[in-house]
């Protein structure tokens, strides 16, 4: 049997080239040791690499599972795990004439090994976070940096986390983030000075992670903070909002997070102080000395742990909740409106989509996703999309590569009028264009 497994393994996969591996995938798993032994060297091959791949997609049903869960995983067959796989790759090999040795890396079918999951009733995490931005503080001898060279922030590495369902990035540290964040307003977590850079990178999830050497070991305290609302909450402040303030064609376009009331750094705010960001502590991370040579490293890998565990517990638990929303698509031009449908249309987390109405520069629609409104935002920037909340508009989705509430030309009339008003906007469904997509919605 393992001998057949092996000829499975070396007939039907190529090894994973160079290239590949910079493509590496939140479904590849990495860095497997393989020892083992046999009567020839090819017997001794053919067993390690039969066993690793049954570790690795061991480690895949852990990352992919929540850590409460991890005890009740079903074991894992060599046959499995090969007839899931997709390829695989050898580093640091060591031979003898009855043992081998070395790391294995194996990529697995993201399909098959959802299906195999769902048909034992797993939970798992299906889609990657949007990215967060990762504020490394190093705090030593009383004094804290962020922005100037420092060994924490150099243990940070965006490539390294981007196969995870948890991608981070680190903001420039030119003068102008330093000139909204200092290292002691991180520190002392300074919500207002964080949400201003938070909209300067353009992303809603921030991880604040301050590290704290001490006589070789290492402590990370950690919190994470979400900047802006969640779908529920944007419709609460919309509604509290405009029935504060009616809207009149005097007024500004529409307003997303960053265009919106002033605040004190000279960012711009879609609910100006309506909206608290979500401050949520996580379990500090501590490393010892004698744990390895790059303790800071170290401390870094277990800190990006603890930020997917806290999204495998949003994500997982809301699964499989339904919410309807009304979409703006706003493009320039019928090419961008094409590419812009298509991505709503193919991402798995939108479970109905009706285009409810069409003008020159925006469309209407109403879908029901399923999930968190993160993960929808997530998957629909994988796809060229982004999708963000507006105090008029509720949900507006438009291509990445444009800023459509810094283009004073869009949304002008025929009269050069500015309309904010939704309604007016696109044409009556019931009596010009109602379409579903297809994908069987």
């Amino acid at each position: 049997m393992l001998r057949a497994i092996c000829i499975l393994i070396l007939a039907g996969f190529a090894a994973v080239s160079a290239q590949a591996q910079d493509d590496i995938d939140m479904f590849t798993i990495s860095g497997v040791k393989i020892d083992a032994s046999g009567e020839t060297a090819t017997d001794a091959r053919q067993a390690a690499i039969a066993e690793g791949s049954a570790k690795a997609m061991r480690k895949l049903f852990e990352r992919l599972t929540l850590r409460e869960d991890h005890d009740s995983l079903p074991g894992v067959a060599p046959s499995t795990a090969t007839s899931l796989a997709t390829g695989f790759q050898i580093d640091n090999e060591l031979r003898s004439p009855t043992r081998y040795r070395g790391l294995l890396t194996v990529s697995f079918d993201p399909v098959g090994v959802s299906q195999y999951l769902r048909n034992r009733g797993i939970a798992f995490v299906e889609s990657a976070a949007p990215p967060t931005l990762v504020l490394p503080v190093l705090d030593a001898g009383g004094r804290a940096r962020l922005w100037e060279a420092n060994p924490w922030g150099d243990a940070w590495d965006e490539d390294r986390y981007a196969a995870t369902f948890t991608p981070v990035m680190l903001a420039d540290g030119f003068d102008t983030d330093n000139d909204i964040l200092t290292a002691q307003k991180a520190r002392d977590l300074d919500t207002d000075a964080i949400r201003a850079l938070a909209r300067l990178y353009n992303v809603e999830r921030v991880l604040v992670a301050v590290a704290r050497p001490d006589q070789g070991n290492a402590r990370v305290d950690l919190t994470f903070i979400r900047t802006e609302p969640e779908f529920e909450e944007i419709e609460r402040l919309r509604e509290e909002k405009l029935r504060r303030q009616e809207p009149s064609f005097d007024d500004d376009l529409m307003d997303e997070p960053g265009t919106g009331d002033m605040d004190q750094d000279g960012e711009k705010s879609a609910f100006g102080d309506d909206f608290e960001p979500v401050v949520t502590p996580l379990d500090p991370v501590r490393v010892n000395r004698e744990e390895g040579d790059n303790i800071l490293e170290i401390a870094a890998d277990r800190s990006q742990i603890q930020l997917a565990e806290l999204w495998k517990q949003t994500a997982i638990v809301r699964a499989k909740q339904k919410t309807e929303v009304q979409l703006t698509v706003m493009y320039r031009n019928i090419s961008e409106w094409l590419e812009l449908r298509s991505a709503i249309g193919a991402s798995p987390f939108i479970a109905d989509a009706r285009l409810d109405g069409i003008s020159r520069d925006g469309a209407l629609m109403t879908v029901t996703y399923r999930g968190l409104r993160e993960q929808l935002m997530g998957d629909l920037y994988k796809r060229g999309a982004r999708m963000q909340s507006s105090q008029e508009l509720g949900e507006v989705v438009h291509a990445l590569t444009w800023r459509p509430f810094e283009d004073e030309r869009f949304g002008e009339d025929d009269d050069g009028m500015m309309d904010n008003r939704r309604d007016d906007r696109f044409g009556d469904a019931s009596g010009q264009r109602e379409e579903r997509f297809d994908r069987g919605l």
